[in-house]
This record gives structure tokens, C-alpha cells and sequence, in this order.
């Protein structure tokens, strides 16, 4: 199963910073709302720098498993 193959990836989410506390989730933070969907904006000025972990993801997909936020290994 490859993935990158068959989903369009179309979000970028901060998951982590570095020296902050990290969350259960096991791939995309749902405790935080922030998406870096702005494409002119610089990485340094939505709060990534050295370390920032991201998530890259299909939002329809997200929003689907923010309805049911049940981990499901398949």
C-alpha cells in the first residue's frame, strides 16, 4: 500500500514543535485548528522553524476522521 500514489495530499498542519509537549494523535494533531494553507506566507511566520514536525494530509479525509476520531488499523 503506497499511499502518496493514490490520495491527493492538498494540507499542511504543524503536528509538533520542538521542546512542546506532543499529542496522543498518532499522525495529524486534532487538539490544534492551525493549517498552513497560506501559500505566500513564509514558514518562519506561521511558527515553523528547526524541528517542527508537519503533517501532510487530504483535508476531506481529516475532516471525515474528525467526525469519528477512532483509530482504525486495516
Amino acid at each position: 500500500f503506497k499511499p502518496y500514489r493514490t490520495v491527493k495530499f492538498d494540507t499542511l498542519k504543524i503536528y509538533t514543535q520542538p521542546f512542546k509537549n506532543k499529542t496522543q494523535n498518532l499522525i495529524i494533531n486534532i487538539d490544534n485548528t492551525g493549517f498552513l494553507n497560506d501559500n505566500k506566507a513564509l514558514l518562519k511566520d506561521v511558527g515553523v522553524y528547526n524541528e517542527t514536525e508537519l503533517s501532510f494530509f487530504n483535508l476531506e479525509a481529516y475532516k471525515q476522521f474528525e467526525k469519528d476520531p477512532v483509530m482504525k488499523w486495516e
